[in-house]
Order: structure tokens, then C-alpha cells, then sequence
């Protein structure tokens, strides 16, 4: 049996160990990186249920803003609407003091114009009766 020189078996040894080393530490941080199936399996799960409450919230606020959309419109619904109803209740009441004024005023036209015609029917009276004692008595 023949032996090896000691430089040479120091050598592979040592060339050997390195290796080794290295492997070994590679196989560490690659298997502290690596995720076993069960592990990547909770992982997902773990990711999906956070997804899952992301879209939750997400569905949850957008129902909230759909709420308070719908009651400010429903408010600026109501609002408008008794603005509406103030400016008519105003045009009404704008139209009934126009209307009364303008029937006042035409009484008084009226009553005016009733006037100068009972006048003017006293004095034709007055005169018709005039001519017709004229006429009777001779005239």
C-alpha cells in the first residue's frame, strides 16, 4: 500500500473543507431563504386573507362614501327644494299685491269713470228736462 505525501493530503483535505464549508453555509441562507411547502402554503394564505381584508375595507369605505354622497344630494334635494318653494310662496305673494294693487287702481278708475257718467247723465237729465219744459210751455 502506497501512502500519500502529507503536502498532497493537506491539500485535498484542506481544498476539500473549503468546499464543504461553503456548501454548507450556501445550504444555511438558501434553506433560511427557502419556504417549505407548508410554510408557502401559510404564506399564501396569510396573503390572501390580507388581500382579502383590503378588499373588505376597501368595499366598506367606498360604501361609506356611497352613504354620505347620498345624503348631502338628499340634503341639496331638500335645501333646493325649500328654496323652491320660498320663491314661489314669493312670486305668489309678488303677484297677489300686484293684482290687488292693479284691481284698486282700477276701482278707482272705475269709480271715476262712473262719476264723470253720473254727471254727465244729471246734466243730459237737467237739460232734456229743460227743453222739455220749453216745449210745453210754449217755447
Amino acid at each position: 500500500m502506497e501512502t500519500v505525501s502529507k503536502p498532497f493530503f493537506e491539500q485535498f483535505y484542506s481544498a476539500h473543507l473549503n468546499w464543504a464549508f461553503e456548501n454548507a453555509i450556501y445550504w444555511c441562507i438558501w434553506s433560511r431563504n427557502r419556504l417549505s411547502g407548508i410554510e408557502a402554503v401559510r404564506k399564501i394564505v396569510e396573503t390572501e386573507g390580507q388581500a382579502k381584508r383590503i378588499v373588505e375595507e376597501a368595499q366598506s369605505r367606498a360604501e361609506e362614501i356611497l352613504a354620505r354622497a347620498s345624503e348631502e344630494a338628499q340634503k341639496v334635494r331638500q335645501t333646493s327644494t325649500a328654496e323652491a318653494e320660498q320663491r314661489k310662496v314669493q312670486m305668489l305673494r309678488e303677484t297677489r299685491d300686484k293684482a290687488e294693487a292693479d284691481a284698486r287702481s282700477s276701482d278707482v278708475e272705475t269709480d271715476s269713470l262712473l262719476g264723470n257718467y253720473k254727471k254727465l247723465f244729471e246734466n243730459r237729465k237737467d237739460d232734456a228736462a229743460k227743453k222739455a219744459v220749453k216745449l210745453v210751455l210754449g217755447g
